[in-house]
């Protein structure tokens, strides 16, 4: 009796068990047995939105700087690709070169890309969430890598090539370079949240299409007087700082310097001039300084005001610099008796603290004439 009891308590455990491992196989060899044209199917429906004829991809990341110029201060700058004009199949799975000998050691058991044809695509720039106008259209006729494969150790890996700054061209030899983010297919679509399709043709009401600041003149320009100007200056640097994505308030004893330093040169008069003129037997004015020494700040060409007042400039990377003719006017040796208008450029450059200055823009912040 209880020998029976013993042999139903083992059979359903057997069974139970062998249930557990079917079930278990099942899901593992779906997991692993997947085939590049199933791998295929999943890229092309997951990473991409395709909306009528075109594919849709993105957001991708973009360096703030490039979201700067039109857009106003951000703290985060995406774009978004539209392909059209694609081809017939739009992707395709191309297989890799065999694994060396040192590769299948180390568990890659095939490679291979995902290549897209296309011929127009257009961009569209995210700043902080908020979706702006679509750039012209441009025609590319294009095959590009998009993906990159491997399988390793019974599981598939990706490289993400979406990103036109990132794609390799299908030329191009399949190195494992440091271009996308390698991880496991399946945390790859895991972490993929594309936009529908009326969220990227039609924006919803939280992503409308408006500027986050008014658009400033390629090239600021102010003409008037010294009083005018300093009405005028603060405002001239808060929309340049707003186009650099800066504060302008950091900049306030630059600001405060600017408009002192104008105010001060534009007082020098031809007959202040002309009486230090013998000094250098009328053949123009090398020192400004001769005035007094307050006049120094007038010499010119170049000026520094974020080097001379602000006391965190080591630790800038973006400083005011700028240029003045303050001397140059009175070059002539009778340009004190019809002397030329004060001339000021004032512009974002570069500070002592930029990691990479060559990718610290030198922008304007205005260009001032002070008859």
């Amino acid at each position: 009796m209880s020998s029976g009891v013993i042999r139903l308590t083992h059979s359903w455990q057997a069974s139970a068990f062998a249930c557990c491992f079917l079930v278990y196989g099942i899901a593992a060899f779906g997991q692993t047995a997947r085939s590049p044209e199933d791998i295929r199917q999943e890229f092309e429906s997951k990473a991409y939105t395709r909306c009528g004829n075109s594919y849709y991809s993105g957001p991708f990341e973009r360096p703030i700087f490039a979201c700067l110029e039109a857009h106003g201060p951000v703290k985060k700058c995406q774009v978004f690709v539209e392909a059209s004009g694609t081809g017939t199949p739009s992707f395709t799975f191309v297989p890799g070169k065999q694994p060396s000998p040192a590769q299948q050691m180390n568990g890659i058991e095939r490679q291979g890309s995902i290549i897209f044809r296309y011929s127009l695509y257009r961009t569209r720039l995210q700043a902080d969430d908020k979706l702006f106008e679509w750039d012209e259209w441009a025609d590319q006729s294009n095959v590009a890598t998009v993906a990159q494969l491997w399988k390793e150790n019974g599981k598939w890996f990706i490289r993400d090539l979406r990103d036109p700054s990132t794609a390799l061209d299908l030329g191009s030899v399949m190195l494992h370079q440091a271009f996308g983010h390698d991880m496991t297919f399946d945390q790859f679509v895991k972490n993929l949240h594309p936009l529908a399709c009326d969220e990227l043709i039609n924006p919803k009401p939280h992503a409308a299409i408006v500027p986050i600041a008014p658009t400033i003149p390629k090239k600021p320009e102010f003409h008037g007087s010294a009083d005018e100007f300093a009405l005028a200056f603060p405002g001239f640097l808060r929309q340049a700082a707003i186009a650099r994505g800066l504060d302008a308030r950091t900049f306030e004893s630059e600001a405060n310097d600017i408009i002192a330093r104008v105010k001060l040169c534009s007082q020098i008069t031809g007959q202040m001039v002309h009486s230090i003129a013998p000094k250098y037997g009328g053949a123009g004015i090398a020192r400004l300084s001769d005035l007094g020494s307050q006049y120094q700040k007038c010499q010119g060409p170049f000026i520094a005001p974020s080097l001379q007042i602000n006391p965190n400039y080591k630790a800038m990377d973006v400083q005011i610099t700028g240029s003045i003719n303050g001397s140059a006017r009175w070059a002539d040796p009778y340009s004190w008796k019809t002397p030329g208008p004060l001339q000021i450029s004032i512009e974002f450059s570069p500070g002592p603290h930029a990691s990479r200055p060559r990718d610290v823009p030198i922008s304007l912040i205005v260009d001032a004439t002070i008859p």
